[in-house]
């Protein structure tokens, strides 16, 4: 079986991360409406207003995770809204991005999926 590893996105990780984003414009075709910058992703980081998961594949990191934490107004719950999820062109044959509802499932949160399109 392949390796693969959800990473916490930490300081360290976040040009690793903002290039990924920067591929996930692209391939999106929307490179021209990506407003944040690096600096702006590392002060979104260190004020704890996103989260991400790196995924690793076979010791690569082919993709990401993006997620916010919230509360569900109706039932009071905490919840994880999943923003984005990309896994490069190459590596989607191996279902890694469906792989993380495991680690979910391991979360005592109400998990609000808000997909508009596609799920790569």
């Amino acid at each position: 079986m392949n390796s693969t590893i959800f990473w916490s996105v930490g300081k360290d990780e976040i040009p690793i991360l903002y290039s990924l984003i920067l591929e996930f414009a692209i391939f999106e075709q929307m490179e021209s409406k990506l407003n944040i910058s690096f600096q702006a992703l590392e002060i979104s980081f260190e004020e704890k207003i996103i989260h991400a998961y790196l995924i690793v594949f076979e010791g690569n990191a082919v993709g990401f995770i993006l997620y916010e934490f919230g509360n569900c107004l109706f039932s009071g719950k905490k919840t994880i809204t999943l923003e984005n999820i990309y896994v490069k062109s190459e590596y989607r044959k191996f279902n890694l991005a469906f792989r993380f509802k495991n680690l979910l499932k391991m979360q005592k949160h109400l998990i609000v999926l808000n997909l508009n399109g596609e799920v790569i």
